[in-house]
């Protein structure tokens, strides 16, 4: 009887062991996909500033365009007065 409780003993000590180290593998497999969420987070939110940049880009892209054509129209509008003026003087004088 001694030995059948030993026997007992022992496998319910292993089932116990068991049942610990599937806990533990468990633990480590929710670990590992937290740690794959949180890299796939990162990632998205690396790709955001990506397109914030690239945004911010193409902003200040269209903002110089946009200012170099508004320079270059105030520099025809000038030459157009200018050229205004002369024919004004060549009749007037």
């Amino acid at each position: 009887m001694n030995l059948e409780l030993q026997h007992e003993r022992e496998r319910s000590i292993r089932e116990l062991e068991t049942s610990c180290l599937l806990s533990d593998r468990e633990r480590l497999i929710v670990k590992r996909e937290l740690l794959l969420s949180d890299r796939k987070r990162l990632i998205v939110e690396r790709e955001l500033l990506l397109s914030d940049r690239d945004l911010s880009w193409s902003r200040a892209k269209a903002e110089f365009v946009y200012h170099q054509e508004r320079l270059g129209a105030g520099a025809d509008w000038m030459k157009l007065r200018r050229e205004r003026l002369q024919e004004q003087e060549t009749r007037s004088g």
